[in-house]
């Protein structure tokens, strides 16, 4: 198991590195954003500045080592040797299916949650997270997914596949969101 996940570990070509870049500078944007708090900000909204730029960067962080190592498919690996011990390799479609559909509802929970933390909030904040909710629903989907998903996101044109494509949008929200929320005014919205 851990020899196959070695094997096939990371993306080592240039867009896979260009991704591991991009959700690097995501990650210091984030993490820039977090620490300069806007003057004028009541400590409240100072704390939850903080906490939700935090959050993101943090995201941004995993979901950039997972990029290289391949986490996803090492626990993918465990998952299919333990069905196998267990008797269950022929459910598998079915547990795939289930775990989309889990990480679907996951998604949504934390796009509910980051929606309520950010009720009111500044337009770049909801940017970004949107940002960090399609890059880690991306990733999820990607994690388990069926050979017609795999087919989808294996679309090539010049080298530029999909699942660069898509992966890589989302981290350009984030961007975004980091950089206009640094640039702002900070006038809140009264959404």
């Amino acid at each position: 198991m851990i020899g196959e996940w070695w094997e096939s570990q990371g993306d080592p070509t240039f867009l896979g590195w260009f991704t591991v870049f991009t959700y690097g500078l995501a990650t210091a944007l984030c993490a820039w954003t977090a620490i300069r708090v806007p003057r004028g900000f009541a400590p409240i909204d100072q704390d939850n500045h903080r906490l939700v730029w935090s959050i993101v960067g943090t995201i941004m962080l995993v979901l950039g080592i997972n990029k290289q190592l391949d986490l996803q498919l090492l626990l993918w690996l465990a998952v299919r040797s333990w069905l196998r011990s267990a008797g269950w390799q022929e459910h598998r479609q079915v547990i795939q299916i289930g775990s989309m559909v889990a990480m679907t509802c996951l998604a949504g929970v934390g796009l509910a949650f980051f929606t309520w933390l950010s009720h009111g909030a500044y337009r770049h904040r909801k940017l970004a997270i949107a940002g960090v909710v399609l890059t880690s629903l991306f990733v999820f989907i990607r994690a388990v997914s069926l050979h017609g998903v795999d087919a989808m996101l294996g679309w090539n044109w010049s080298g530029l596949t999909l699942s660069t494509v898509l992966e890589n949008a989302g981290i350009l929200l984030v961007i975004i969101g980091s950089i206009q929320s640094m640039r702002a005014k900070h006038e809140p919205l009264h959404s």
